[in-house]
């Protein structure tokens, strides 16, 4: 015979299924309402002053970016 889930786990189990589809429903994409300016500036902080590119873009051998990899 098998023994019944404790009810602290199914209790946890439920409340995490409900935390996941309540933020699935009014998670939105980052950029949905942002203004080209917005992501102007967030371009230029990428790339200019946090340097994200230096590290997270894939290089050749020559050091020079891989096209269509970042």
């Amino acid at each position: 015979m098998r023994k019944p889930i404790p009810s602290f786990l199914a209790g946890g189990v439920f409340c995490l299924a409900a935390t996941l589809v309540s933020f699935a429903q009014t998670a939105k994409p980052a950029a949905a309402g942002a203004s080209k300016s917005q992501v102007a500036h967030g371009e230029y902080l990428v790339k200019s002053i946090a340097g994200c590119p230096d590290c997270h873009t894939p290089m050749n051998e020559k050091g020079e970016p891989e096209p269509g990899q970042g």
